[in-house]
Formats: structure tokens, C-alpha cells, sequence
């Protein structure tokens, strides 16, 4: 089973809350517990004391949960995601900035490389005219430059 399962509720609210809570704290001993109702948009969340019970997890000033497990954020986000606008439960670092998704840092890492690429080819472009401008003026000198 995960360390830290994030549950968003697909079944009646009282399994995610009661079975499913008691399953994860007594039997796996999950260190984190969450869960999130779409349809009231309430995320709750539980960690595991020392004592082996759940305790419940108070909201930042951001209505997100701190778990300590992924040592971030989990909290309700607006945006875009795979192409589908939408309230999206997201991670968010210590100082509460958007975690990337895998794809998303894909993503971010392939455009700068597109960057990085565009850009040694505009340096190897302005190169390139600066020696047919060289060559242009030695020729005008009655110098044939060298290939």
C-alpha cells in the first residue's frame, strides 16, 4: 500500500471518512491521510501520532494541509490541467509555489532546451554572417579569404 495515499472520494463520503480512514490508521499505518470532496470542495486531512491515532490536520491560511510525508503542501489549485480548465487538487513546496506534475516538468525542461537550442543557433547564425561579411571585405581588398 502507499506511504501516503491521497484519496479523492469516489465512494459515499462515510467509507472515505469512516472504513477507509480506520483501514489506512489501524492496518497499513499510514503516516497521512487525505481526503477530498468534490463536490464540497473540503479536503481533510489526518497524521499519524506517536501514539498510533490519527490526528487531524488544521488548514494554513491557504485551506492547505502540510504533509509531512512529502514534505509539501496539498491544497486545491484553479487552472488548466491536461488541457481540462478546473479546480485541481495540486502539491505545493514549503513556501507554497505549484510543484510541477512529471509532464509539466517534462514539459518546462523541453522548452528550455528549445530555448537553449534557438539560441546557439542565432549565435551560430550572427557568426556565420559576421565571417561572410569578413570574407566580403577582403575580397574587396583583392584578398581571397581561405574555406
Amino acid at each position: 500500500m502507499p506511504d501516503n495515499p491521497c484519496v479523492r472520494r469516489g465512494g459515499p463520503r462515510h467509507e472515505d471518512l469512516g472504513q477507509k480512514k480506520t483501514l489506512y490508521e489501524q492496518t497499513f499505518k499510514t503516516r497521512d491521510y487525505f481526503c477530498y470532496d468534490p463536490e464540497t470542495e473540503e479536503l481533510f486531512g489526518w497524521t499519524l501520532s506517536s501514539e498510533g491515532i490519527y490526528q487531524s490536520l488544521e488548514p494554513d491560511e491557504n485551506g492547505r494541509l502540510w504533509s509531512s510525508e512529502l514534505e509539501a503542501w496539498i491544497g486545491l489549485w484553479q487552472g488548466k490541467y491536461l488541457e481540462t480548465p478546473g479546480l485541481w487538487l495540486r502539491l505545493f513546496d514549503e513556501d507554497n509555489q505549484l510543484l510541477p506534475t512529471t509532464a509539466e516538468a517534462a514539459q518546462a525542461e523541453a522548452d528550455a532546451a528549445k530555448a537553449h537550442a534557438e539560441a546557439l543557433q542565432a549565435k551560430a547564425d550572427a557568426e556565420r554572417q559576421k565571417a561572410e561579411r569578413l570574407a566580403a571585405q577582403l575580397r574587396a581588398l583583392g584578398v581571397e579569404p581561405e574555406e
